[in-house]
C-alpha cells in the first residue's frame, strides 16, 4: 500500500505537505535539538489504530474496557528502547539535575528562600 494513500484521496493539498516533509527530511539535515526523527517502524506504529485508544492505568489494570491489545502492545515494548515509562522516568532525572543548577552562573542553586 502506497503511504499516506487515504490522506492523499481526502485531502491533496495535507498530501502534499506530508510528502514535502518527508522529502525535507530525506534529503537535508536539521540539527534542531527539539526535532526527532525516528523509523518507519516507529511512524507506522503512531498512525496505527491503537491511536484510537485511550489507556489510563497499566496493563491488565486498565479504567476502560477494550485495551488487550493496547496491553499487548505495551507489555511487548516494556524494558526496551520505545519504553516510554522508560524514557519520561530519565527526563524527570535530567529536569531534577536542570532545577538544582544554576545553568547562567554554573553554580548549585540557593535553595528556595535564601538570599543571595
Amino acid at each position: 500500500m502506497k503511504q499516506y494513500s487515504f490522506v492523499e484521496k481526502q485531502d491533496k493539498k495535507v498530501f502534499d505537505a506530508l510528502i514535502g516533509e518527508e522529502d525535507r527530511e530525506r534529503d537535508g539535515i536539521e540539527l534542531i535539538p527539539s526535532e526527532n526523527y525516528v523509523s518507519r517502524a516507529v511512524r507506522e506504529a503512531n498512525f496505527s489504530i491503537l491511536t484510537n485508544k485511550y489507556s489510563e492505568g497499566y496493563p491488565g489494570k486498565r479504567y476502560y474496557g477494550g485495551q488487550e491489545y493496547t496491553d499487548a502492545v505495551e507489555t511487548l515494548v516494556k524494558g526496551t528502547p520505545y519504553d516510554v515509562g522508560m524514557l519520561l522516568e530519565h527526563l524527570a532525572d535530567v529536569r531534577e539535575t536542570a532545577n538544582r543548577i544554576d545553568a547562567p552562573r554554573g553554580k548549585k542553586a540557593e535553595a528556595k528562600g535564601d538570599e543571595e
